[in-house]
């Protein structure tokens, strides 16, 4: 075998083991199922009023449904997320660096801070767990406001 050939024959044999080693990372438990789907069914309520949302299927996202309902005073940070500290720190099989985070997000942060999004942004900040997806992001956004407020979040019925 010449070293024109041998060479392909690396490179291709590179190239499959770094796509299958890049699907197997992609595997673990970062948020949402494979196909997007809900595992359960929240409510936010903000001042009266109410939001529907949806929590992944992940450890974290399962750790939070069996703590509420929970009521908490989040802070404003950065004029495009609210934020609270936990009392404990969640488990988590991983962690992840969105490069975009968007409107309606509810995630996990630094393994203790719980964080709901309401405007879409670029990010540069890693040690997210992505928990769920709230509904209706505009009316969302306006509730929240721009100062710190009490949220309210309950399994739906």
């Amino acid at each position: 075998m010449g070293k024109l050939p041998t060479r392909i024959l690396a490179a291709v044999l590179f190239a499959l083991c770094f796509t299958v080693c890049s699907l197997a990372a992609g595997a673990g438990e970062t948020g949402a199922n494979a196909d997007g789907e809900f595992m359960a069914d929240i409510t936010i309520t903000i001042g009266g009023e109410t939001f529907a949302a949806g929590l992944y299927d992940n450890v974290t996202a399962r750790t939070l449904l069996a703590m509420l309902p929970l009521t908490m005073a989040m802070s404003d940070l950065n004029g495009n997320e609210k934020f609270f500290r936990l009392g404990e720190s969640l488990p988590a099989s991983s962690t992840e660096h969105p490069a975009v985070i968007r409107a309606g997000e509810i995630m996990l942060w630094s393994g203790n801070t719980l964080v709901l999004f309401y405007e879409t942004f670029s990010n540069s900040y890693g040690g997210y767990v992505r928990l769920g997806m709230a509904e209706d992001t505009s009316r969302l956004r306006a509730a929240l406001g721009r100062g710190n407020v009490t949220v309210t979040i309950t399994a739906a019925n």
